[in-house]
């Protein structure tokens, strides 16, 4: 048997929360593959908690208070996990990923072509035809495009990621530091400290599209007073003290220093600002 913990953590997105748990109930796999999941409800007001024990009673609800964001609430769900067993995979999976019906079986192959000694980010694609790849992660030059082949990773998307037990008990969990961004970069840099590689799937797992095309923070169409909120959201991708953070643990100070002056500059003078 083998038995995986599937992590979420979700805040107001019901329809789309259960749409992606549907998903993952119509998995085409092995009868020896058992899941689990482990679902943070980070103060949820729409009833997201209540309508995903309907859908999947064995589910585990963890509770939040709004406070959690996504890597908190990702650390908070593989917590409650952990607690119960010492499961052979852990799985993180976004609630706006649906997963594809051969998704699960697919990452369980591109770990065992790597000894179960690696992380495998599922590649992910756009809703609509052509499926170009929007998720998965990149090189040291380059954001991936799923070409269907295991391709090595420097920094992965967490929207869907299989990390095997023996991955785990090198690293543990994610660093709770973070409020929602970053986590995901941290993790696949952390476990390269370790000696531990991250691979992209073969093949695409699941659909997601691109929901950050243009930062707030960054456009000019937008106030000051607005640019600057928005940097300062706990939900922003360049929260400037969590890249500090993530700066001086993988890159160094002249880095986090340049990075911290230049988030703040961009904001600013959104001219100044490149993706």
């Amino acid at each position: 048997m083998i038995q995986i913990a599937v992590l979420l953590t979700v805040h107001n997105r019901r329809e789309k929360t259960l749409q992606c748990l549907q998903h993952l109930l119509a998995q085409e796999m092995d009868n020896s593959i058992k899941l689990s999941v482990y679902l943070t409800d980070d103060g949820c007001t729409d009833d997201t908690a209540s309508s995903a024990k309907k859908l999947l009673p064995e589910i585990t609800i963890i509770n939040g208070d709004g406070n959690l964001y996504w890597n908190r609430g990702m650390r908070a769900a593989w917590e409650a996990a952990t607690n119960d067993k010492d499961y052979d995979f852990y799985l993180w999976l976004n609630d706006d990923t649906m997963l594809l019906p051969t998704a699960i079986s697919h990452l369980l192959q591109c770990a065992k072509k790597k000894g179960n000694e690696a992380i495998i980010s599922g590649c992910i694609s756009s809703t609509m035809p052509p499926y170009k790849t929007t998720y998965c992660g990149r090189t040291r030059n380059t954001w991936i495009t799923c070409n269907g082949t295991l391709q090595r990773l420097r920094l992965m998307h967490g929207n869907t990621v299989l990390i095997p037990q023996s991955v785990y008990h090198k690293i543990e969990k994610n660093d709770c530091y973070y409020r929602h961004a970053f986590g995901d970069y941290d993790y696949a840099l952390t476990a390269a400290s370790k000696g531990i590689a991250t691979y992209s799937s073969e093949k695409f797992v699941g659909r997601c599209d691109i929901d950050n095309i243009h930062p707030k923070c960054f456009d000019k169409r937008y106030t000051l007073h607005q640019r600057f909120t928005n940097l300062y959201s706990p939900t922003s991708y360049f929260y400037p003290t969590d890249a500090f953070h993530f700066d001086m643990k993988h890159n160094g100070v002249f880095t986090a220093l340049g990075r911290y002056i230049y988030l703040h500059l961009s904001c600013l003078f959104p001219c100044m600002w490149r993706d």
